[in-house]
């Protein structure tokens, strides 16, 4: 699990590998920019993740992480890029009752890959200004493989409150957006009127 395309953010391998991809040859210039997708699974296995706390810990993949939180929390896949045949059959080899798909990719694939595993969609619509209209939309190329929708705490209004009611989609209030009030002004209001 990568959410970054590079490994030296989060992990030690520029230790474990000074010399940069293994798959690379050493006088390539691309080969110390450390980019997952130039090492391999078992590459990767090797490195540990940073810790605060000291602690040690491997890359997780996705079946380690499924494995851990099934039936335990809500999980909320954010997808960059991955291929059905090997994807599809993890997914549904156990429960995918707390699981929903999320990408900023291609809402194509998404939508083909929450139909052969059953998962539902999770879509932000944060960066649309008629969050009803986004909804609409959102609706017609999902219909009910769409499960949960995310706003900004200004754009929640009873409109959108109730259209979401009428089709079981969940609303899940966020605050990613680099005006939030509440993490940048230290104003709670927008968050106050959606609660």
């Amino acid at each position: 699990l990568m959410h970054d395309p590079t490994l030296s953010t989060t992990t030690n391998v520029r230790e474990v590998f000074p010399d940069g991809a293994p798959t690379l040859e050493r006088d390539d210039p691309t080969a110390r920019r450390n980019l997952v997708a130039d090492y391999t699974l078992e590459d990767i296995m090797h490195l540990r993740l940073r810790d605060r706390e000291g602690g040690d810990h491997r890359v997780p993949t996705l079946g380690a992480a499924l494995e851990l939180a099934e039936n335990q929390i809500l999980m909320i896949l954010d997808l960059k890029i991955w291929d059905n045949e090997t994807l599809v059959p993890l997914l549904t080899s156990r429960s995918t009752a707390n699981l929903l798909l999320f990408t900023t990719a291609s809402e194509s694939q998404l939508k083909e890959t929450a139909e052969a595993t059953g998962i539902g969609v999770y879509l932000d619509l944060g960066d649309f200004t008629s969050v009803t209209r986004a909804f609409d939309r959102a609706w017609d190329r999902f219909g009910r493989q769409l499960r949960m929708i995310s706003v900004e705490p200004d754009q929640f209004n009873r409109a959108l409150q109730e259209r979401c009611a009428e089709h079981d989609v969940r609303i899940c209030i966020g605050g990613f957006s680099l005006d939030d009030a509440l993490l940048l002004r230290s104003d709670e209001r927008p968050w106050e009127r959606a609660l």
